[in-house]
């Protein structure tokens, strides 16, 4: 590594005493997806994939705990619900090794796209530009209350 980089980029030494990392994957799906299934879809892929290794990170933690004076993390795998411009995000979030944290990332992407292309309540969200006609996709009750003021006039 060039000394340059010193001064001008941030340097992370992240293997320095704790061999994982946390690895963060944000999936968006619209509004219109079954968002409900779509997390519990999320949370048994990260139980299926990423479980073992966040024992062992568990384990490490506490014995780093001893040694380094840090206090305890929770290392199991979650997944957060948040809305997005372009439609709900769930952002999967789980430990891995520092150095596969690629490979892993791949691992559940590709176990994502397999489960929800077999899901038929469930789709991507990309940004993209949309007109939306109350009158005709809003909620019922507020179609209802459109079509009687329109009546109205």
């Amino acid at each position: 590594m060039p000394n340059g980089k010193v001064f001008v980029d941030p340097l992370t030494n992240v293997t320095q005493g704790f061999n994982y990392v946390w690895n963060e994957i944000p999936i968006t799906i619209t509004f219109e997806s079954d968002w409900r299934r779509a997390k519990q879809i999320l949370e048994g892929i990260l139980k299926e994939r990423v479980v073992s290794v966040s024992e062992e990170a568990s384990r490490f933690i506490r014995d780093a705990s001893r040694k380094f004076l840090i206090r305890s993390a929770n290392v199991h795998p979650v997944v957060y619900t948040r809305i997005v411009e372009e439609g709900v995000e769930l952002g999967l979030r789980y430990v891995c090794e520092a150095r596969s944290r690629r490979k892993s990332t791949e691992s559940v992407c590709e176990a994502v796209l397999e489960a929800f292309g077999a899901e038929p309540r469930i789709d991507f969200a990309y940004k993209t530009t949309r007109i939306f006609r109350q009158t005709e996709e809003g909620k019922v009750t507020l179609r209802a209350e459109s079509s009687i003021e329109e009546e109205e006039e």
